[in-house]
């Protein structure tokens, strides 16, 4: 049960219907391993194409490293039936399945809902739980060692990554690359700091860093936001420790054993002195620049705000390491700002001396711009912006349309202007209580130009619009749309009069609007500031 819990935790979901659906994800079929100097058999570090030895005595350079590889989409198959499986049936009853693509397992578990092992799951993490904003269940603390330890081998086993490429340049004895694991959390803010203090305080593990999804400390030179990829900072947390304190666990799924064998004997080899934890923090010495996302509605409430050290994002969150030691300090909200245990000036002199010695960056996207080559192309070019504009022209337009006539009252929903993106990439940015009711969408890679979003049954409208005459063409690509969201209602409208081949087509075979139960896509045009929808 442990080991379950510790599943679900790290990448499980737990339906009140009796089903628990485990993701164990392989971004990659193949990974290999630590790349070896085929001269001296030291570590190589990879530039593009070509390895090159970390031995300053030895110094080879461009040359094909000997390392292992282990296929991740096999071995986690293999080790779910073999391993994962068999375990969980020698206290649990249940009936599985499974399926797979490139990139993710997903196991999924029935239990009958008077089941006395379904019972003891829910009492611990509830009748629903999703890895997105789940917690360690208070349960866990008290479970006696050997179930303690069981939990982390379940966590590591969805959470946990070993990767070759993720060392630190750490001096020891016989390297000077010292091998990482880490947890890998998504989005689940308050998990993190969770896992850090149940390893600590139940384990006595150091942390050795914490690489959170926040602007301040993923883009802190604003490099990203300048090139335009306002979001791409928010991508998960990782959790780093170093594999020779984890000795106590072990991974069920093979791939993931073969890589922390390797990391862990690298380690041992090298022979490293230094704990390296990151607590307790030092005094901040470098401070970061105001980047333009740091209130970003999409990240959790606490951490809504500027951070000059990642650590300050812990004790945001409630770390209960950091929480005991501010309340040592001389002033707890100096330290909370700088690190500092003694300093006796007011919060306000401590801020307006930090906005004095942070760094400006300005923030101007960089473009390309040039002269088109000929002026045939440039008159295509212009065509296609102009058709583009009058499209995009229409969005404001029947955004304000449908908001008033699905959402007079704005706390049950609105539209949203979605064509700039995918729906899964717009849910990128949205805030998390948001996410939680249109959770399904983040799997959506459809771009409908304005999605309304009713919060009363979570449930979704699509309107494409066109500026063209409507084929069936457009009609495919929306039911295409329809048939993988099931939204409640979906318009195809434009600002042209409907084509009389379009209007006999559809009149011969009405149901080629159709989709889901009894649903039809509604056909009409944009008139001013107003729709008509024709009967059809």
């Amino acid at each position: 049960m442990a080991y379950l819990v510790g599943l679900i935790v790290g990448r499980g979901r737990l339906f009140d219907s009796g089903r628990v659906v485990i993701e164990f994800s392989h971004t990659n079929k193949n990974i290999a391993g630590i790349a070896h100097c085929p001269k001296c058999n030291s570590v190589a570090t990879q530039k593009k194409k070509y390895y090159s030895c970390k031995n300053s005595k030895c110094g080879l350079n461009g040359f094909a490293p000997i390392q292992h590889s282990y296929d991740q989409v096999v071995e986690t198959k293999s080790s779910i039936n073999s391993d994962i499986i068999p375990f969980l049936r020698e206290t649990l009853e249940f009936r599985s399945s499974m399926m797979a693509n490139p990139s993710i397992t997903l196991l999924i578990l029935d239990f009958d809902s008077n089941d006395e092992g379904w019972t003891k799951l829910t009492e611990i993490l509830g009748n629903e739980f999703h890895f997105h904003y789940g917690h360690i269940p208070q349960e866990v603390s008290v479970f006696e060692k050997r179930m303690q330890i069981e939990f982390i081998n379940g966590l590591l086993d969805t959470s946990g990554f070993c990767n070759a490429g993720g060392w630190a340049p750490r001096k020891g004895k016989n390297s000077e690359i010292r091998q990482r694991v880490y947890f890998q959390v998504v989005r689940n803010w308050g998990l993190v700091v969770e896992i850090d203090n149940f390893l600590r305080s139940e384990f006595g593990i150091p942390i050795q860093t914490i690489d959170w999804g926040h602007p301040n400390i993923r883009d802190a030179n604003l490099v990203d936001a300048r090139a335009g990829k306002s979001s791409s900072y928010a991508r998960e947390h990782q959790i780093k420790v170093y594999p020779e304190y984890l000795k106590d666990f072990k991974f069920r799924i093979s791939s993931k054993q073969k890589m922390l064998d390797e990391l862990l004997a690298h380690n041992i080899f090298g022979d490293f002195s230094n704990r390296e934890d990151w607590f307790p923090p030092s005094k901040i010495t470098s401070f970061k620049s105001h980047h333009p996302d740091e209130t970003n509605p999409r990240m959790s409430l606490p951490v809504r705000k500027h951070f000059d050290a990642f650590w300050q994002i812990n004790l945001a969150l409630g770390c209960k390491y950091l929480s005991k030691l501010a309340k040592s300090a001389l002033n707890p909200e100096v330290f909370a700002l700088t690190g500092e245990m003694d300093n006796p000036n007011s919060v306000s002199f401590v801020e307006q001396s930090l906005k004095k010695i942070r760094p400006i960056i300005k923030l101007e996207l960089d473009h390309f711009s040039g002269e088109p080559k000929n002026s045939k192309a440039s008159s295509k070019s212009s065509s296609a912006r102009n058709h583009v504009d009058l499209e995009l022209a229409t969005y404001p337009i029947l955004k304000e349309y449908f908001d008033k006539k699905y959402f007079p009252d704005k706390n049950s929903g609105q539209f949203h202007i979605t064509n700039y993106s995918t729906l899964s990439s717009f849910m990128k940015d949205q805030a998390d209580e948001f996410i939680h009711l249109f959770e399904e969408c983040e799997e959506y890679r459809i771009r409908p130009d304005l999605v309304g979003f009713d919060t009363r049954d979570q449930k979704l409208i699509f309107v494409e619009s066109k500026v063209d005459v409507l084929d069936m063409r457009m009609v495919g690509q929306l039911l295409g749309y329809c048939l993988v969201a099931q939204p409640k209602e979906a318009f195809l409208l434009s600002t042209q009069l409907l084509a009389p081949r379009l209007v006999t087509a559809l009149s011969a075979n009405p149901e080629v609007l159709s989709y889901g139960d009894g649903q039809r896509i509604q056909i009409g045009q944009i008139q001013g500031k107003q729709v008509n929808i024709h009967a059809i």
